[in-house]
């Protein structure tokens, strides 16, 4: 078999040994298609979204599965939800939306920043700050402090706009620590 990607404009190239070959078109959340080349030397492809299958799909650390066939437990939160609720971070939009997920602000202050706990403390003298993973890039939110005192005004999470969210996936089990290690637990 051979493979491409396409650019981000969705163009892409590929030799085929054969003029008869067939091309098999994939992407996530869309339906698979397949292609009879039949000689052709350009080949356009429109994929149609496949709602079922976008609704299901849950990106770990080592690809993609589905809702049915993943073992652990995963609450996925759509950008609607996010957005439909005036906060200044996405994390006080989880507020209610995931069972197991405690949101708390640092301090008394207005807009002040948010402290998340995923089913409770799981370290004495560790970080108790979930992991989070940006893109596929695993990324450790540390508190971000005022230059006046030394006080937590939040963590770097809530520089994120909410607008810029495609979804949210909460890994809350043993899951999480198999997929992305120790910083996981």
């Amino acid at each position: 078999q051979i493979g491409t990607i396409t650019g981000t404009d969705g163009k892409y190239s590929i030799e085929v040994p054969d003029a008869n070959s067939v091309l098999l078109f994939s992407y996530v959340g869309y339906i698979t298609q397949e292609v009879n080349i039949n000689g052709r030397s350009v080949v356009d492809v429109m994929l149609e979204v496949s709602i079922e299958a976008l609704e299901a799909v849950i990106v770990v650390a080592y690809g993609v599965t589905t809702k049915k066939s993943f073992t652990g437990s995963a609450t996925i939160v759509n950008p609607e939800s996010i957005n439909k609720i005036a906060v200044t971070s996405f994390e006080k939009a989880l507020v209610g939306n995931i069972a197991g997920v405690q949101v708390s602000n640092l301090t008394g202050q207005p807009g002040s920043g948010t402290e998340i706990r995923i089913r409770g403390m799981g370290s004495f003298s560790a970080s108790n700050e979930p992991l989070y993973v940006i893109d596929g890039v695993p990324v450790m939110a540390g508190d971000m402090h005022s230059s006046q005192g030394g006080l937590p005004v939040g963590n770097v999470m809530s520089t994120i706009p909410s607008g810029d969210i495609e979804t949210i996936t909460v890994l809350k089990d043993a899951a999480a620590s198999s997929l992305y290690g120790s910083r996981a637990a």
